[in-house]
């Protein structure tokens, strides 16, 4: 009995978190779709951007989660859930498995439900765009005495290289920029993973069409609204080889997997996805940029060189995804979770 006054029947946390993020979607629904030249479209309440006094905490940045009633209270309905989402979710997560380097999960099991890790890692092996392109880190040990271990590192890299997000303002001016997207479109998203491999395999430079949209929607349904649609292309089994991956040949011209310009119109005409992405390098083909330019007119964004799509059912899964937050970038590096069913 869900009825008024009804909390309903108990679910699992990662249950209830999935049921809890449509919810939150709805009611900031109108902060989605527009928001005034240069403001975010959504704002953290200040009660959930500072630490409340005496809180403490052993878990990185949840002591935020520790507010006093009063201040719970006076986030209103985006604060609530927010604090919901992030306190159901921490003590369901345990590790699973580690990477093969024994450092960090590839995944975790959250109340019975694996979290799969679709990023790249950064590194000198990082591909980019350009012939130069590089992710440069450089670390400096300031202290190797006993007791008093201390390293700091300096960064530097292209926003577009390397599993990352490509913001709307990427080619449409007046787009989204990283740190304005919000978080609603960002968090809890159903996938929706259309396979490939076997026209990438005869054609190298094979566009998802419309007709491989209608053909999932004949096994699984219409889209979900909000999902995020991916392209499974196979061509991740040639990272970290650039050349291969980006199918260089003896002229320059790069040949990979894209997303067709007609399944781009048909995106933003009639159906409602908030990103799109591939394991490959662009949603567009080499030398072309009118996916990008259709779809981010629409505010869509796009994961491109995602990881580990193997993992990933057609359908019930769904995504967190969390761009490194740049103020008016056009693209950051992003690390990618899915929440398989």
């Amino acid at each position: 009995d869900q009825g008024p006054g009804r909390l309903g029947p108990v679910m699992s946390p990662p249950e209830a978190l999935l049921r809890l993020a449509p919810t939150y979607n709805v009611l900031s629904r109108q902060d989605t779709t527009q928001s005034p030249a240069g403001q975010a479209p959504y704002t953290t309440p200040a009660s959930l951007s500072r630490s409340p006094t005496g809180a403490t905490s052993g878990i990185g940045n949840t002591k935020v989660f520790r507010t006093r009633f009063a201040d719970f209270m006076a986030m209103g309905f985006e604060g609530v859930h927010l604090c919901l989402l992030a306190s159901l979710a921490l003590p369901w997560l345990s590790e699973s498995q580690e990477s093969p380097t024994g450092c960090t999960p590839n995944s975790l099991s959250w109340g019975g439900r694996e979290m799969v890790d679709l990023s790249y890692e950064f590194t000198n092996e990082t591909i980019y765009w350009a012939d130069d392109g590089a992710f440069y880190l450089n670390s400096t040990i300031f202290s190797e005495a006993e007791n008093s271990w201390f390293v700091a590192d300096v960064i530097r890299a292209p926003t577009h290289g390397g599993t990352h997000l490509d913001a709307p303002i990427h080619f449409h001016k007046g787009g989204w920029a990283v740190s304005e997207i919000p978080l609603q479109r960002l968090l809890f998203r159903p996938i929706a993973l259309v396979d490939v491999r076997d026209k990438t395999a005869l054609n190298s430079t094979y566009s998802l069409s419309v007709e491989d949209i209608r053909s999932w929607e004949e096994q699984h349904g219409r889209l979900p609204e909000g999902c995020l649609l991916f392209a499974r292309t196979g061509w991740s089994k040639l990272w970290p080889n650039r050349t291969a991956y980006m199918g260089i040949d003896s002229n320059g011209t790069r040949h990979f997997p894209s997303f067709s310009n007609d399944l781009a119109k048909f995106l933003v005409k009639e159906r409602d996805v908030y990103g799109v992405g591939l394991d490959a390098a662009s949603v567009d083909f080499y030398g072309q940029t009118q996916t990008h330019r259709i779809l981010g007119a629409k505010n869509i964004y796009n994961l491109e060189n995602l990881a580990d799509l193997q993992r990933l059912p057609e359908k019930g899964a769904h995504a967190i995804v969390l761009p490194m937050k740049i103020g008016g970038a056009s693209g950051a590096p992003v690390r990618v979770v899915a929440i398989l069913p």
